[in-house]
């Protein structure tokens, strides 16, 4: 006689994934995104060793760390799944943003016309770590653990990118449209989603 398995079930949250630590990251994730967004409209592509320059390096760092605390609160909840395909995607996400946060402290010791080919090969990482949070995105909805607008929020907010670039190509080479245009996208996404964070988050699947 055979005896079935039991039903599979979700597991626990981590012990150190409480409520309280889902609401810090997520005021972390608005408030790092929303110190960029000034930034990125009034963003000056002249000399890349301006301090207007750095200071877009700079505040990108601060929205860099954001969003890697976007992706450790993910990975804390289980936001793309249990199995090893989506917590090995999150740590491939998080090891290609840690490297685009290195590549920016780096542009900003060497501006792009007076840096080593090496850091220039490093910024890729900047628009790979951009496609790496909308996979994630993808992946989080379609896991369905984050309930509510949480569900599909990371996917808008990781889509911003792939909303500018068409759009910088279709208006010129004028790289300010191009900021202007993310600037908007990431003032709609990103602080949106780390106040729905810091203020429902249950919706993660978390308990106390």
């Amino acid at each position: 006689m055979s005896v079935s398995s039991p039903p599979a079930t979700r597991p626990d949250v981590m012990s150190v994934t409480t409520m309280d630590a889902v609401r810090r990251n997520g005021i972390v994730l608005a408030v790092g995104t929303a110190l960029w967004i000034p930034v990125l409209f009034g963003y000056d592509s002249g000399d890349p060793g301006s301090l207007p320059s750095r200071a877009f390096n700079l505040a990108g760092l601060v929205f860099q760390v954001a969003a890697f605390t976007l992706l450790l609160t993910m990975s804390g909840t289980f936001a793309t799944g249990s199995r090893l395909a989506g917590r090995a995607l999150l740590r491939v996400a998080q090891t290609i943003l840690a490297i685009a946060m290195v590549s920016t402290v780096l542009t900003t010791i060497f501006p792009f016309d007076s840096a080593p080919d090496w850091v220039l090969m490093t910024d890729l990482f900047w628009p790979l770590s951009m496609l790496g949070l909308f996979v994630v995105g993808i992946t989080v909805a379609a896991v369905g653990r984050w309930r509510g607008e949480l569900r599909v929020w990371p996917l808008l907010a990781g889509s911003w990118l792939l909303v500018a670039m068409p759009i910088d190509s279709l208006l010129g080479e004028d790289t300010l449209i191009g900021m202007v245009v993310m600037g908007l996208w990431t003032a709609a996404t990103f602080p949106v989603l780390g106040i729905m964070l810091a203020r429902r988050p249950e919706l993660t699947g978390v308990t106390r």
